[in-house]
């Protein structure tokens, strides 16, 4: 599982929640915007591949401000993260929302889960040495506190608690 990865052309491309919400192309950090275009990204990986509605990315995002003006701000939002990341062909709108369409293996707090499980499981088969590798090879994807830059959002709370509560 290590080095797992997709393409985009022929650099790879990680998606990091496990620490400040980073993502790499060919292994350098690619720049993202402020706050709220990270915690736009954040709230989408963390719902990968599902529809959020428009609804609730602007209650979450703009919960203090949820005028007309929110949803063109959401708009805004999305399509600068579209060209930041050159993600058209993943960020996808449909049914009243937005999709990240990405293989759950580039997100490393998925990652990190999987390897948890398998970790656990070689520790019950009694395969003491390969749980220890495993569970070594977990803990690595952490780069600090789950979503360390979006502690003050809402929707982050409930997803860092229950992160930080893997590791126990």
């Amino acid at each position: 599982m290590p080095g797992t990865v997709g393409e985009r052309g022929s650099f790879a491309v990680e998606f990091m929640l496990l620490g400040p919400v980073e993502v790499r192309i060919g292994g350098s950090v690619a720049p993202l915007g402020g706050a709220k275009q990270r915690a736009l990204l954040g709230l989408l990986l963390l719902h990968a591949n599902e529809v959020v509605s428009r609804d609730r990315l602007i209650d979450e995002l703009w919960a203090e401000d949820s005028t007309p003006g929110a949803r063109h701000r959401l708009e805004t939002q999305i399509s600068r993260l579209r060209k930041t990341l050159d993600l058209n062909g993943q960020l996808v709108s449909g049914r009243g929302g937005y999709s990240l369409e990405v293989d759950p293996m580039l997100i490393d707090a998925y990652r990190f889960e999987r390897l948890l499980e398998e970790g656990r499981r070689e520790a019950a088969a009694g395969q003491t040495a390969q749980a220890a590798q495993t569970l070594r090879e977990a803990l690595s994807l952490w780069r600090g506190g789950a979503l360390a830059d979006l502690a003050y959002e809402r929707f982050a709370h409930s997803e860092i608690e229950r992160l930080d509560r893997s590791c126990e």
